[in-house]
């Protein structure tokens, strides 16, 4: 049976009289001498017989059916207990053999012992190649990543059952090479499935978004090994950096289609060659980063992870401050000076729980941030304008510079341009504008004073430095705030114009419906009239036909001559004949008579 899982994505072709036929060990021995109590009870084994020798003549169809028939047998429940699980067994076999993966992996649980066991590992092995298949296959993300998460769940079954098969028979060799083969499918599985899914939570996201998600995952994997380098017992220790290390797994693979969707939009916006390639080696400092995270993590050096998990955010903060629009720009260079400020309930000592980035980093960042907030300010204000005044932006406009990158970021750029980041925006209003500019001033002028009192080997801000950084810290509020207001704006403006599209188009429906209405009243009345005129020329062509008839009036007197005659005056054979002929005329006139009242005659009726 081994040799069956050997080529796993096989196994729902492979035979079935190799399953059915397999040595005793097996528990598919084929049943012998009956007690002679059990001599009457003999289809369900004669079936079971039939089910056999259709697998050894390679009819595996039939085998299946007839494995299956001996269990619905009437005289199955009559069997003894060893008979009764020997044809089960079979029976699962067969279902194998012609991939009724259902039904095999029913008959093999309802089982025990170590032949089950195995029979069910075959069976949840082929239920996960299966599975793979319909990932490979799969047109979206979404189900790829379910069929490829269903085939890591039932591979990892699969290793279980054959993990019981060998604790059942220790030394036997087929049971050792099918766990060996199901663990290393397990694990190909499970990257496939871990690959999937990133896929599917990466699926149709821009790179903004994407940078953000991944940045989101890194902050909080250092959270986790923060707690577990805090952590006062072993075993607090240990599930946090578990907890950490699969958080930080989850940022190490997904570099795969960040780094993708970079390197597509940097090569969309930029034509140099340098620059794609400092952006290609900030990626794999990167994705490197969290990786000998995940390691320092896995072996428990958590110091080594938090230094690995610190130059990672770095990155992944100068990535995101590189493709991000002023806007969030600015709200990150508020985050930064924020964490650079001293918190109330700060805690010291050595205690204390490690920070991603010491005060001084996050103030280096909260400037970096700024000064490129404050380079792509004004064209983006100017673009602004342009766009709700309909015209492109002034070629004497400076064009828009990259943000300094964050500590341990690319000196690389990629952002939008300003006509593409402000395009159809409401601008400032004049007031607004030059208040805006006034603050980016201060908070520049704020910014040197900062960066005269800092030193490389400080962690924290110098007391003196603090008002300057609070100063800096409220002015980017002000900033936000009134950047935010004409964002609210626009996005209210956009809501109306939207809602009045809607109204629009809901308007044109109906006076589209009320037009087709009235034209097909229209033409319903013209129908109408033109039956009316029809039956009108058909009333009076009827109206002339009968005036025209000289047959009538002849027909009327010769009935009334008829009907004076006396009863007792029995005419000749001439007369009678006569008679008989005035007779059917007078029906046939009084005939075209009725039918003159209602044309054309009916279906199957004469026209006279």
């Amino acid at each position: 049976m081994h040799l069956l899982f050997r080529n796993i994505a096989a196994i729902s072709a492979a035979s079935a009289a190799m399953t059915i036929s397999a040595a005793p060990a097996a528990g598919t021995a084929e049943p012998t001498d009956e007690p002679p109590a059990q001599e009457q009870a003999l289809q369900a084994r004669e079936t079971g017989r039939a089910a056999l020798r259709a697998a050894r003549d390679g009819d595996s169809q039939s085998a299946a059916a007839l494995a299956a028939a001996a269990l619905e047998a009437p005289d199955f429940a009559t069997l003894p207990d060893d008979v009764r699980d020997a044809l089960r067994r079979n029976a699962a076999a067969a279902a194998l053999g012609v991939g009724d993966l259902k039904t095999a992996e029913e008959l093999y649980r309802a089982l025990s012992g170590g032949a089950a066991e195995t029979g069910l590992g075959l069976t949840l092995a082929a239920k996960a190649e299966k599975s793979a298949a319909e990932a490979a296959a799969a047109t979206n993300a979404a189900s790829r990543a379910a069929a490829a998460a269903a085939a890591a769940d039932s591979i990892s079954d699969a290793a279980a059952a054959f993990r019981r098969a060998l604790a059942a028979t220790p030394d036997d060799p087929v049971a050792r090479t099918n766990l060996a083969t199901a663990a290393a499918r397990a694990e190909d599985l499970r990257k496939e499935s871990r690959r999937a899914a990133l896929d599917a939570k990466f699926d149709g996201k821009g790179v903004p978004e994407l940078l953000e998600a991944v940045a989101k995952e890194q902050r909080a994997a250092f959270a986790a090994a923060a707690a577990a380098h805090s952590a006062t017992s072993a075993s607090g220790k240990i599930a946090a950096s578990e907890r950490a290390a699969a958080l930080q797994r989850d940022v190490a693979e997904g570099w795969a289609p960040l780094a993708e969707a970079l390197l597509a939009e940097m090569r969309a916006a930029v034509t140099n060659e340098e620059q794609v390639a400092a952006l290609a080696a900030s990626c794999r400092d990167a994705a490197d980063s969290a990786a000998i995270a995940v390691e320092a993590l896995d072996a428990i050096e958590s110091d080594s992870a938090i230094d690995a998990m610190r130059k990672s955010d770095g990155v992944i903060t100068g990535l995101r401050a590189m493709f991000a629009d002023p806007i969030p720009l600015l709200g990150m260079a508020l985050d930064a000076q924020t964490n650079a400020l001293p918190a109330a309930n700060a805690v010291s000592g050595a205690s204390a729980p490690p920070r991603l980035h010491s005060a001084v980093e996050d103030q280096g960042a909260a400037i970096a941030f700024f000064a490129s907030f404050n380079e792509r300010i004004a064209p983006w204000l100017d673009s602004l304008e342009a766009a709700a005044a309909k015209q492109p932006p002034d070629d004497g406009a400076a064009p828009s510079q990259p943000p300094q990158p964050a500590i341990g970021a690319p000196a690389t750029s990629a952002s939008a341009s300003p006509a593409a980041i402000g395009g159809g925006q409401k601008p400032l209003s004049e007031e607004d504008r030059r208040e805006v500019l006034r603050l980016c001033e201060e908070t520049l002028g704020t910014h040197s004073l900062i960066s005269l009192g800092l030193s490389p080997n400080m962690d924290d801000l110098p007391p003196d430095q603090l008002p300057n950084a609070r100063q800096s810290a409220a002015n980017m509020s002000k900033l936000l705030e009134i950047l935010s207001k004409t964002q609210q704006q626009n996005q209210q403006q956009q809501d109306q114009q939207q809602n009045q599209q809607q109204q629009n188009q809901q308007q044109n429906q109906q006076q589209n419906q009320q037009q087709q209405e009235q034209q097909q009243d229209k033409q319903e009345q013209q129908q109408d009239k033109q039956e009316q005129q029809q039956d009108q020329q058909q009333d009076q062509q009827q109206e002339d036909d009968r005036q025209d008839d000289p047959r009538e009036p002849e027909e009327e007197e010769r009935s009334e001559a008829q009907e004076a005659e006396p009863e007792d005056e029995k005419p000749d054979a001439a007369d009678e004949l006569a008679r008989l002929i005035l007779e059917r005329e007078r029906e046939h006139a009084e005939k075209k008579r009725q039918m003159r009242g209602r044309l054309p005659p009916s279906v199957g009726e004469r026209d006279w």
